[in-house]
């Protein structure tokens, strides 16, 4: 009789133990669903007032020029852009504005890329700030 209540209390405990894993898992699984934020701001009025000859676009790149993120097109009167991505992810990422050159539109346009780097975590939000313009840059 000893022995099947020993065998009987490693069992439950062995089943117990089992449980408090199979919680944590769930518990891990669902953190992994949660997104890394992006918010790309736009920082200059010379773009939104030419914004409807342009066919500009938004968008977030990893280090290597992968889109993680849809790209978004820029429409007037519009300054923030959001972007999500499951995570969490180490490494860098890029806020970058481009054109379309085969648009209607021969204005000039440049914007130098935002770039972080590190550990994005998920829940966490990260901003980047673009400054386009049409003039061009200074040469040093």
């Amino acid at each position: 009789m000893k022995t099947i209540a020993k065998i009987l209390i490693a069992a439950i405990s062995l089943l117990f133990s089992l449980e408090v894993n199979a919680a944590s898992d769930r518990v891990y699984s669902v953190a992994t669903t949660s997104e890394i934020h992006y918010l790309v701001k736009i920082n200059s009025s010379q773009i939104h007032s030419g914004a409807s000859t342009l066919a500009l676009f938004v968008m977030i790149t990893d280090e290597q020029g992968r889109v993680v993120a849809p790209v978004q097109v820029v429409r007037p009167g519009l300054s923030t852009y959001s972007f999500s991505e499951a995570g969490p992810v180490v490494g860098t990422r890029i806020a970058s504005m481009i054109f379309n050159p085969i648009g209607p539109s021969y204005q000039p346009f440049y914007c130098a890329p935002d770039a972080k780097t590190g550990k994005f975590v998920n829940g966490g939000s990260y901003l980047f700030n673009l400054y386009p313009t049409t003039n061009p840059p200074k040469i040093d």
